[in-house]
């Protein structure tokens, strides 16, 4: 079931509630971990591609 799904009691048709969540907030440990991921990602790119052309 959705969010805009409403909830339909005894076939009456009649909406009872739609339940629509506020805007989440970005979490700041997935910020966080982003980042991470992309400093990692950048350090293996770096090792990989990088440093063998410097040498």
């Amino acid at each position: 079931m959705t969010a805009t799904t409403p909830d339909i009691i005894e076939g009456a048709y009649r909406v009872v509630s739609i339940t629509d969540l506020p805007a989440a907030r970005p979490s700041p440990n997935r910020r966080r971990a982003a980042v991470r991921i992309v400093f990692w990602n950048l350090a293996a790119l770096v090792a990989v591609v990088v440093l063998p052309l410097l040498a």
